[in-house]
């Protein structure tokens, strides 16, 4: 019980001492809800402090309303008290409040334009918690966990605008509060723009319901929050599965220059569409397979389609990595039915992309300027590449095609190339694959002057792709094994 004491007078105290200057912190459970109103007092009372936040990690799903559905009516020990009846026995004290600095968060709330239902929501979700601090509200009451999420929410878009030199954002999901205000910064909506020195942004779970499935992610959403942000260039997600597509995305309307989606699943339609919404793209890289899927086999992979929207970007792209599973065959009557009624959207933000797109939305709407054959066609004139990794496949076809490539390798690939990497070529399996090979080995010091790396040759590399093709259930053994990172608040 002293122990149990110690700890709720340290968070009695919060608001009344002074908070350090953090570099980092998280929002993924209540305790760090817990932390966020006499964080957020702080940095009222003294804005500069909130210059030195430079990374936020969020995490929704651990958020406590996930839990308040598994509430039963009949157990008394859930049932919500009438009053703050008991408070005090879960309390040390109640906590001081700086009633002024509380003024303060909602003046700024109120100066950022944000429209009065939205002002409303946010102001009302940081006056509960006001009531909460000072103990006017039990920690039991049937809304308390709708109430805790809504501040949480409320107070991500105070975050995001107090906080300038904000440079790494990992999130998940989108509380529709915090969406809204995310959608109107984004199009320049609001009188006081916020993330305006965004860098990195990735998708983030702390701890997958079961870490050997795909977590479900809208991709576009991404795009549609942060990419007009002027200074947004990466974006990062690993062992995501494409979800249902509800908007979309014009081509050449986005800042990020670098993307990085590895051990996902994802449908040819949408990598085209991500592909093609930077307005420049330097950095690709993408991997698929690694996890169970809930719908094995539901997504193709156009070799064409990928091709083609990468032309796109041929004098920008410097790396390109494909470790994906193609489909060597293009049927798109589904997704562009979906896409034809989509596109008929009157929605403000999609006008809004649409007038400021200078690509042509549809890519049929794009003449075919070379050969694709069963391959991505050729990379030839991506004059900026300088590293490449790419089954062999993608650029000469399936190793059971008859026919040969509209191209040899060697015509295919960039003249500036300073690294290549073949992933599934095995030596001495396929004599036709020998001598796109061995052609391009023999001559590589006189067609890339710049080649100094060259893997996948005499020594397979088998890649992600090629290690799970074939096997929509691999074996549990075998399954991509996310990454374990300790996340924890770092002072300054």
């Amino acid at each position: 019980m002293a122990s149990l004491g110690s700890s709720l007078q340290w968070y009695s105290n919060l608001t009344s001492v002074k908070q350090p200057a953090y570099s980092t912190i998280k929002i993924t459970n209540g305790a760090d809800i817990e932390r966020l109103y006499p964080l957020l007092l702080s940095y009222a009372n003294n804005p500069t402090r909130a210059n030195s936040l430079r990374e936020v990690i969020v995490d929704t799903y651990s958020w406590p309303s996930h839990y308040s559905v598994f509430y039963d009516a009949d157990d008394p020990v859930l049932l919500p008290q009438k009053s703050g009846e008991g408070l005090d026995a879960k309390r040390a004290n109640r906590r001081h409040v700086d009633h002024d600095a509380h003024s303060l968060l909602e003046r700024h709330v109120t100066s950022l334009g944000l429209g009065e239902h939205l002002t409303c929501l946010i102001a009302e979700a940081l006056a509960w918690k006001k009531q909460h601090w000072l103990g006017h509200v039990p920690d039991d009451a049937r809304d308390f966990d709708d109430r805790e999420t809504a501040f949480a929410a409320a107070a991500l878009v105070v975050l995001f605008s107090l906080c300038e030199n904000l440079s790494v954002l990992r999130i998940d999901s989108f509380p529709a509060v915090t969406k809204e205000f995310l959608l109107r910064n984004n199009y320049g909506q609001i009188t006081r723009p916020a993330l305006q020195r965004l860098k990195t942004l990735a998708f983030f779970k702390e701890k997958p319901l079961d870490s050997r499935l795909y977590e479900s992610v809208d991709f576009l959403e991404y795009f549609r929050l942060f990419g007009r942000l002027p200074t947004t260039n990466n974006l990062i997600m690993e062992g995501v599965f494409d979800h249902e597509v509800v908007d979309l995305v014009f081509p050449g309307t986005s800042n990020i220059r670098s993307i990085q989606l590895s051990h996902i699943e994802i449908s040819g339609r949408t990598l085209s569409m991500i592909i093609r919404a930077p307005k420049v793209l330097e950095e690709l890289k993408i991997s698929t397979g690694g996890l169970w899927a809930l719908d094995p086999g539901m997504f193709d992979m156009p070799c064409k389609r990928i091709g083609k929207s990468l032309l796109q970007h041929r004098s920008t792209l410097r790396i390109l990595d494909l470790d994906v599973s193609f489909d060597h065959d293009e049927d798109r009557s589904r997704e562009e039915f979906s896409d034809q009624f989509l596109s008929q959207s009157e929605e403000e933000y999609f006008k809004l992309d649409k007038e400021s797109s200078k690509v042509p939305f549809w890519l049929d709407d794009i003449p075919d300027d070379r050969p694709y054959g069963l391959t991505i066609g050729s990379l030839h004139d991506f004059n900026a590449m300088t590293h490449l990794s790419i089954g062999i496949s993608a650029l000469l076809g399936p190793p059971y095609e008859t026919e040969e490539p509209p191209l040899r390798l060697i015509d295919a690939l960039p003249p500036s190339l300073e690294y290549l990497c073949l992933y599934g070529y095995v030596k001495g399996e396929n004599k036709k694959l020998d001598s796109h090979v061995e052609e391009l080995m023999q001559h590589k010091e006189r067609r890339f002057p710049q080649l100094v790396e060259v893997q996948g040759v005499d020594k397979t590399v088998v890649g992600v792709a090629n290690f799970y093709a074939g096997h929509d259930r691999p074996d549990e053994e075998n399954l991509w094994k996310r990454p374990e990172e300790e996340w924890k608040w770092i002072e300054a």
